[in-house]
């Protein structure tokens, strides 16, 4: 599971203290844009001290400005049930020659 802010319980908060975004700013010490970012996304801000002010000006805890959210999982998805198979490049090698070709592995000319 992962949690997202519960944007309607900060906000009755802020209006319960009759605070608007200005007020909360100052009072909870947190920047403008870090407090809209929060309301707007509904994300956890990246700076936890951040949040913590927040919670802490608004007198409010944790399990009840967050929001628990089913937690996505990565799907594969097979487009054929056969492998790929590794096809074997010649090296030519010529006397001297100390570079090994590969073909369309690395683009542009062979480096010594």
């Amino acid at each position: 599971m992962t949690a997202q802010v519960n944007t309607p319980r900060i906000l009755q908060a802020m209006r319960e203290k009759g605070w608007n975004k200005r007020d909360t700013c100052v009072k909870c010490g947190i920047h403008w844009d870090s407090l809209n970012a929060i309301l707007e996304t509904g994300r956890i801000p990246p700076r936890l001290p951040t949040w913590y002010r927040l919670l802490n000006g608004l007198e409010i805890n944790e399990k009840e400005a967050l929001i628990a959210t089913p937690h996505r999982t990565a799907r594969l998805h097979l487009v054929s049930d056969q492998r790929p198979q590794a096809s074997r490049v010649p090296q030519n090698k010529q006397e001297g020659d100390s570079r090994v070709q590969t073909k369309g592995i690395f683009p542009g000319p062979a480096r010594d």
